[in-house]
């Protein structure tokens, strides 16, 4: 979120921020700091009555979804696995739901003030919802010690390629880009792709060493950038890069070679598919660690 002009009233982050300050950033401060986001976030509920109804229908899409899976899970996996899945993925689903309602202030028009409300969260965010959901899934999978098989992977990087590529030009056409959509967006992104890594690294099809990579690429950022929020005040944003989204295309292209390599397992050609794998491995890890310290350069200056 942007800081406003100095003529302009606080955010209201900025302002949560300075009277977390002022509390020496003690437990009581962080209490506060909730009682008053959450209170913040009925206010703008409560005043946005569409949008909260809206944000009511995602989160029964995502229970549609997520009762969905459950069924495929027990269907292929057994009811077993089915219930030792049921409970991440309900919880993860109630938190990505509350995390739309909580941040409704978000969707609107610019930092001008009075804000602007859109009168509709879109299709947009729909889409990026479901890159959520689709990390959620594969995360609940992972710790019921039943991760997605070859036929859901290929899934579930459908349904990523699918809204990442058009959550975007459908906003911009709908006239409904917000920094809701943007907040959504990163968020989606980084689950996404820390569930589908972890998930390939579980059944062998992702070397184990590029989670270090990964981990620096977004850990180290978000780190600082948290620190310089919390101690000036001032949120901070990670804008993207030429290299960043490289880097992400590369880890695409790994992840899709690692899963052809799992279906041609003892096949002639499955060396071929394992190199190829190895070789996007290590330039990917190359442009993550470069994309981050581009990163780290800008949140230092």
């Amino acid at each position: 979120m942007a800081t406003p002009a100095i003529s302009e009233a606080p955010s209201f982050s900025v302002w949560v921020l300075e009277r977390l300050r002022a509390g020496r950033f003690r437990p009581r401060a962080w209490v506060g700091l909730l009682a008053e986001s959450w209170a913040q976030a009925r206010a703008t509920a409560r005043a946005q009555l569409a949008l909260a109804r809206e944000a009511h229908v995602f989160a029964a899409g995502l229970s549609a979804a997520t009762g969905a899976a459950l069924t495929v899970t027990a269907t292929r996996h057994g009811g077993r696995a089915a219930a030792r899945t049921a409970l991440p993925l309900l919880l993860a689903t109630a938190s990505q739901a509350t995390d739309i309602w909580a941040h409704l202030g978000l969707h609107r028009r610019g930092n001008a003030r009075p804000y602007q409300y859109h009168p509709t969260l879109g299709p947009a965010n729909m889409l990026t919802t479901m890159r959520g959901w689709v990390a959620s899934w594969a995360l609940a999978r992972l710790l019921a010690g039943t991760p997605l098989d070859d036929a859901e992977l290929a899934l579930a990087f459908a349904l990523l390629f699918i809204t990442d590529t058009s959550d975007g030009p459908v906003a911009r056409r709908t006239d409904l880009a917000s920094p809701l959509g943007r907040y959504l967006d990163a968020e989606a992104d980084i689950f996404a792709g820390l569930a589908l890594t972890l998930t390939q690294i579980r059944r062998g099809q992702v070397p184990a060493w590029f989670l270090v990579a990964f981990a620096l690429r977004w850990g180290a950022p978000l780190a600082l950038g948290f620190g310089r929020t919390f101690a000036e005040a001032d949120p901070v944003a990670l804008a993207g890069s030429t290299v960043a989204r490289t880097s992400g295309t590369l880890q695409a292209l790994m992840s899709i070679a690692g899963l052809a390599g799992s279906w041609r397992a003892g096949q002639p050609d499955a060396l071929i598919w394992r190199r190829t794998r190895d070789g996007l491995a290590l330039a990917a890890s190359a442009l993550l660690l470069a994309a981050m310290g581009g990163h780290l350069r800008r949140l230092v200056r």
